[in-house]
């Protein structure tokens, strides 16, 4: 395998608004083009965002890939991304209703080519880090969080109630849903459902438009969750875990291992950390309301590149 990541962090700025008790950190991390994202999840999430974001450097310039160009990779200075990190934060902060901690975090790579492998887990590691919780979301930057899981954080009876079973090494699932439409219809749908939580879900899940996540892909990764079940739950019910399960998940920062760094680009990244967190003697709980949705977007480069290095097949070996 090749060498672990090799991160600098470039510069880290912190929401100056209030912090609460009762504050839940999601967990994230993104490339720079998805900044984007970023912004779509601090619309719909009051709390705290530990957010890492990648810029990969081929001698000494940042490589930029601007969605809107058909994904060619350009050459910047470092400082024009930092400015613009900037100026994303200092947005977010005006807007006022995520609390953004962000970090711009780089590495050298040998071509503009290889830098669209993505060091998934060590950037996840960096967000990681950075939060200060009791309580973190684990969850990655294309999925917007339900609005059910505001009330965690403005209800201090629901936030103890969390904070208790998280504290008792349990991992509270949300379960994932994907659009049946992509694009802009499809970035509508998740944010429709996101903000108007589980009866509207409910119904957009039995009228088809959304479905379970990847449950056309790799029905392993969510299929524990048992969303029939779900539809109809009003407690919370404890699922067995199996391998392959990845969910998303609201736990104990205390209780979370690191990620394993060896996984860059794109492959089982997230399936060997919850496999560790299950070996732990973490159980799942599938939270009855909260649930979080994907919003649909191009297919990022990591994907065609993990493939075509043999990074694929090093990666199938590890796991």
């Amino acid at each position: 395998m090749a060498e672990l990541p090799q991160l600098r962090i470039e510069m880290g700025l912190t929401s100056t608004r209030e912090r609460l008790s009762t504050d839940i950190t999601l967990v994230t991390q993104l490339s720079f083009e998805r900044l984007y994202m970023l912004e779509g999840q601090c619309d719909v999430w009051s709390g705290i965002i530990s957010a890492a974001v990648y810029v990969a450097k081929v001698d000494g310039q940042a490589v930029v890939v601007e969605l809107s160009s058909n994904q060619d990779p350009r050459l910047v200075p470092l400082a024009s991304v930092a400015s613009r990190v900037r100026a994303f934060h200092a947005a977010a902060e005006s807007k006022g209703l995520c609390k953004l901690d962000l970090q711009l975090v780089s590495q050298d790579v040998e071509s503009v080519w290889l830098s669209a492998l993505y060091p998934v887990n060590a950037m996840r590691n960096r967000a990681l880090a950075a939060a200060r919780t009791d309580v973190v979301l684990l969850l990655d930057v294309d999925f917007w969080p339900s609005a059910e899981l505001g009330e965690l954080a403005s209800s201090a009876r629901k936030y103890a109630s969390l904070r208790e079973a998280t504290a008792a090494r349990n991992a509270i699932v949300l379960p994932a849903f994907e659009t049946r439409d992509s694009g802009g219809v499809g970035v509508e749908a998740a944010r429709d459902a996101a903000l108007d939580g589980k009866s509207a879900a409910a119904q957009m899940y039995r009228d088809g438009r959304l479905k379970a996540f990847h449950a056309d892909r790799y029905r392993a990764g969510h299929r524990a969750t048992d969303y029939a079940k779900w539809l109809e739950a009003t407690r919370p019910y404890r699922v067995r875990y199996e391998e392959g399960y990845e969910p998303y998940i609201l736990v104990a920062r205390a209780a979370v291992p690191w990620y394993d760094e060896r996984f860059v680009g794109y492959r089982k990244n997230k399936v060997v950390h919850l496999l560790h967190l299950a070996s732990l003697g973490v159980q799942f709980v599938i939270h009855p309301h909260a649930f979080a949705v994907h919003a649909p977007h191009p297919r990022a480069r990591t994907w065609k590149v993990t493939h075509t290095t043999g990074l694929w097949e090093q990666l199938a070996a590890m796991y």
